[in-house]
């Protein structure tokens, strides 16, 4: 039973509580068989604290935390003699807002914290002409996809339109062209301005009424080369270093260059007679080589050939005995019985060589013929390859 006060006048009265149990089919209507509450005729508003008061700017949040997560990419200043000047102008900057990395070769890696940090660096070594190179901020970045099996004479302003229709803003499209002949291909490049919803793309499968069908770009494992300096890593957009020739080596842009055509170029990183984008240099294929190493399906021949020098070493440990020299072999011993059972044992590890060597020549014949037939494999697929592009 619970009791509350009239709030017409100050008189006490019983209210039964919604909640009170039943005993044996009758209700409870003495004071004594329940427990009585007793409210004051005032209200009153007790101000208290909601702990789930932030999950109302919840989405709010997010897009901050989104914003601070991204990394800015960093920025390598070359040729540095005193590092003060340059801890100066940051420190006027935003004291802490970047880290610094010392490298090789006198280059100094900055690390900034925020996009914003990173444009204000950016800017103040533009102004007082600091040779560095940097990369583009992530979500600068366009989202490029593929598009296939759409004829290469399609119109691309009602390409874009339609495409446009989905909800995407698409900055460029593009033509796909053999690589060698150069003739256009059924596929288009289309970049999209950066979105959340730029992985929806995907999902559209038709346009201009044809079915298509939307892909993730396939990289080459190459290592960009920058126009500008010649330098591999990054592109000529984000470097403001020293212009060098890729014909004569020599500090000047490539398109100012007074060299004759009969004259050989010189390579700017092995001194080759060849130009500094050729990709045959000693000195691009030892970067290759160490920025694709450990990926060991770039290299089948050369596995394959690993597979069979072990192959082969394993096969030599059974065709002699290392720990027994010929003279121990063929001395004669003083017992008759003694050489019968060695002769005997020598006739039994004879023949077991002899199966042995014939059982690892045809292994090795087999093997050489599929060496030999991946060989030829991976060249069709070469070609096919090729000719798609």
């Amino acid at each position: 039973m619970e009791t509350e006060i009239n709030n017409s006048s100050n008189e006490w009265r019983i209210m039964q509580s919604k909640n009170s149990k039943r005993k044996n089919g009758q209700t409870e209507n003495s004071d004594t068989e329940g427990k009585t509450k007793i409210h004051k005729s005032h209200e009153f508003n007790l101000i208290t604290s909601n702990r789930f008061e932030v999950l109302e700017n919840d989405n709010s949040t997010n897009n901050i935390k989104n914003i601070n997560t991204v990394k800015s990419p960093p920025i390598y200043v070359h040729d540095v003699i005193n590092i003060n000047p340059i801890i100066y102008q940051l420190n006027l900057i935003n004291s802490d807002g970047y880290t610094l990395k010392i490298l090789n070769n006198n280059q100094v890696k900055i690390m900034p914290k925020s996009s914003e940090c990173y444009s204000l660096i950016i800017n103040e070594l533009n102004k007082n002409s600091i040779a560095f190179h940097t990369y583009q901020l992530k979500q600068d970045r366009c989202f490029r996809v593929v598009l296939k099996n759409l004829h290469h004479s399609t119109n691309l302003d009602e390409l874009k339109k339609e495409i446009e229709s989905y909800e995407h803003n698409v900055t460029r499209i593009s033509n796909i062209k053999q690589k060698t002949t150069k003739t256009p291909l059924p596929m288009f490049f289309i970049d999209l301005a950066p979105n959340s919803n730029n992985k929806l793309i995907y999902d559209i499968k038709y346009l201009q009424h044809m079915k298509i069908i939307f892909e993730p770009p396939h990289y080459k494992k190459e290592i960009v080369q920058c126009h500008n300096c010649q330098r591999f890593g990054h592109t000529k957009k984000y470097c403001s270093l020293n212009p060098r020739c890729v014909k004569c080596s020599q500090e000047h842009h490539t398109t100012e260059c007074l060299k004759d055509k009969n004259t050989k170029p010189t390579c700017i990183h092995c001194k080759g007679d060849h130009s500094a984008n050729y990709k045959g240099c000693p000195f691009y294929k030892e970067l290759i080589n160490k920025k694709f190493s450990n990926n060991r399906k770039n290299n089948p021949q050369t596995s394959s050939q690993d597979n069979m020098t072990s192959i082969k070493n394993n096969s030599s440990r059974f065709l002699y005995n290392q720990d027994i020299s010929y003279a121990q072999k063929t001395k004669p011993t003083t017992s008759n019985s003694e050489n019968t059972n060695t002769s005997n044992s020598n006739t039994e590890n004879l023949d077991q060589h002899i199966n042995q060597n014939t059982n690892l020549n045809n292994i090795e014949q087999t093997i050489n013929k599929l060496v030999e037939k991946i060989d030829t494999l991976l060249n069709i697929i070469t070609i096919i390859v090729n000719k798609i592009k």
